[in-house]
């Protein structure tokens, strides 16, 4: 016997009958499966950390201070030159100025070029009193690391904390103005600069 399935489901009552059957379906069998929470959250990923670059040294033991950055491939004497100069930084952020410079011209002599030594020779020249020495050591320091606008602001200010203290009003004023033309915002560039025309004025009455 020939059924006639249009006349059993017309057309028109299945469209009708659909929109309630879908919700029937959604409304028994999707809470059973639970909600929809889309796809598993992956675990906190940290940000890319930056790759090292040569920043200007902040003030010794500082959250910011970082490990000294070597570059890749660089040779075993520059390496052992720039661990001596870490155990330097140590010593110097403890006060102990003269076993840091001792450490310091140890990695020197190791690596005559390394540009970490000759700042930090230089700092702990300053930080001993030995000014003039600081002076000479920030010279070596300067042709080396003139390709890094930081380091080269930080051993400016150096080189004005310097010529401060011997009263060199004048060359020291000109040292804080070339750091801060390359970093406006440097503050210890700012507050050197004003102590050296407070007494370069002072100086000069």
């Amino acid at each position: 016997m020939r059924i006639n399935h249009g006349s059993v489901f017309p057309r028109g009552r299945v469209n009708a009958l659909f929109p309630a059957v879908a919700c029937l379906v959604a409304a028994f069998v999707l809470p059973a499966c639970g909600p929809s929470t889309g796809p598993e959250p992956s675990a906190a990923v940290p940000p890319r950390a930056r790759p090292d670059v040569l920043a200007a040294p902040p003030a010794l033991g500082t959250a910011r201070e970082r490990s000294l950055p070597m570059q890749r491939g660089s040779s075993p004497q520059r390496i052992a030159s720039v661990r001596m100069t870490e155990q330097a930084r140590r010593l110097l952020r403890s006060g102990q100025y003269a076993r840091a410079l001792t450490r310091l011209e140890q990695g020197l002599s190791t690596d005559g070029s390394n540009p970490y030594a000759h700042y930090y020779i230089a700092l702990a020249h300053h930080r001993l009193g030995n000014f003039k020495a600081s002076l000479d050591f920030l010279d070596a320091a300067e042709a080396v690391m003139g390709h890094s606008p930081p380091w080269l602001v930080q051993s400016l200010v150096l080189r004005g904390d310097n010529l401060r203290a011997l009263g060199r009003f004048g060359p020291a004023g000109a040292a804080y103005r070339r750091a801060l033309s390359m970093d406006p915002a440097n503050r210890s560039a700012n507050r050197g600069l004003l102590w050296a025309r407070q007494r370069s004025r002072t100086q000069s009455w």
